[in-house]
């Protein structure tokens, strides 16, 4: 269950900072796909074809992430999806920074991750602990952004939270 963002002490022009972050988001985007997506496989699947896999699985949670926000998959990030639903990150874009820190504990490199850390941490620093504390929370889990999440979303979100944080299970997908 995701979690409702509280910030307590807010710097002046809070929401204009997160407006302009957010058009940075969609101004770029596009762009990062073209650069470093382009070998990339979108997915088969669309956000209604989701709808119908079982419940507690990957897909129907992405599906209702997906309707719940208003979204449609984006072709070629539609793993960001499904880590917002295993990490339970909102779509806040305090959350979208967040969810950054955490996979860069968790390994993952890539430019854009780099873009969204450094201009998030620049832009709240009221929000610097909820970084530290994401980043920390990445380097516990197991390093999931190599997962292939187009191979589980049949799996129960529950076990694949479980193989995430480390706990043992006979039924672990041998994608994982």
């Amino acid at each position: 269950m995701l979690q409702v963002l509280e910030i307590p002490r807010r710097l002046p022009a809070f929401k204009l900072r997160g407006w302009l972050m957010e058009q940075f988001f969609y101004c770029s985007y596009p762009v990062y796909g073209c650069l470093f997506k382009q070998k990339r496989q979108a997915w088969p699947w669309t956000t209604q074809q989701l709808g119908h896999f079982a419940q507690g699985s990957l897909g129907k949670e992405i599906f209702h992430f997906l309707d719940k926000n208003g979204f449609e998959m984006l072709a070629k990030f539609e793993s960001h999806d499904a880590l917002h639903v295993l990490l339970e990150y909102s779509t806040h874009i305090v959350d979208e920074v967040r969810m950054q820190f955490c996979l860069l504990g968790n390994g993952k490199r890539t430019p854009y991750l780099f873009m969204v850390i450094i201009i998030g941490w620049l832009a709240f620093p009221e929000c610097w602990h909820l970084f530290t504390d994401a980043f920390k929370r990445g380097k516990k889990l197991a390093p999931i952004h190599r997962w292939q999440f187009e191979y589980l979303l049949r799996e129960p979100v529950f076990l694949l939270r479980n193989c995430m944080s480390g706990f043992p299970s006979e039924n672990v997908p041998l994608f994982i």
